[in-house]
C-alpha cells in the first residue's frame, strides 16, 4: 500500500522485477539441468491433470476465489461447469442447444482426449488437435482426424471437400 501511495507505477515495476527474476532463475535452471530433465517421467500430478478427467483436480488450491468463479459468465457453456463434464457428451450438447444449431451441421475442433471423447459421444466430427497432446494418445479417443495446427493442408483439403460437396 505504501508503494503505490507514493507512486502507482512502483507496484507495477515491483511485479515486473518478480517476474524477471522468476523467468532467468528458470531459465537458467533449464539450461543448466535440461538434458536431465528430458530423462526424467513426467510427475504423475501433471500427467493426471493434463491427460485425466478430473478437471477440478486443482481446485482445492482455489483460495482467493469464491467456489465455480474461475471464469466470467460470458453467455458460454463450460464443460466443466456442466453436470458431467468432458469426456461425457453434455458439454457439447447443451452447446449445441444454447446455439440452436444441429450436430449434423457441426464439428468440433479439441486438443484434449476429454474433449475428443465428448466430441464423439455427442455424435459431432472431431478433428484433434496434437498442439499439446500425443498423437497417439489423441487417436485413441477415436477423433475423425488429426491436424498439427489450423494451417494444416489436412484441414483445408477436408473445408474444401465439405465446400463442393454442399455439406455446409
Amino acid at each position: 500500500m505504501f508503494a503505490f501511495a507514493k507512486s502507482s507505477k512502483l507496484p507495477y515495476h515491483f511485479s515486473e522485477c518478480v517476474e524477471n527474476h522468476a523467468f532467468e532463475t528458470y531459465d537458467k535452471f533449464i539450461k543448466e539441468q535440461g538434458e536431465e530433465l528430458k530423462k526424467m517421467s513426467a510427475p504423475e500430478v501433471a500427467v493426471n491433470y493434463y491427460m485425466g478427467d478430473d478437471l477440478y483436480l486443482f481446485d482445492e488450491f482455489q483460495t482467493s476465489r469464491v467456489p465455480n468463479t474461475r471464469r466470467p459468465k460470458i453467455g458460454i457453456t463450460y464443460g466443466d461447469e456442466c453436470e458431467h463434464p468432458k469426456p461425457h457428451p453434455e458439454p457439447y450438447l447443451k452447446g449445441l442447444e444454447a446455439l440452436k444449431a444441429s450436430k449434423d451441421h457441426t464439428f468440433v475442433f479439441e486438443d484434449s482426449v476429454s474433449g475428443i471423447k465428448a466430441g464423439v459421444a455427442a455424435g459431432m466430427p472431431v478433428i484433434g488437435l496434437s498442439t499439446r497432446n500425443p498423437e497417439h494418445l489423441l487417436m485413441g479417443a477415436k477423433p475423425t482426424f488429426l491436424i498439427k495446427d489450423y494451417d494444416d493442408p489436412k484441414l483445408w483439403a477436408a473445408l474444401e471437400e465439405l465446400d463442393k460437396s454442399g455439406s455446409h
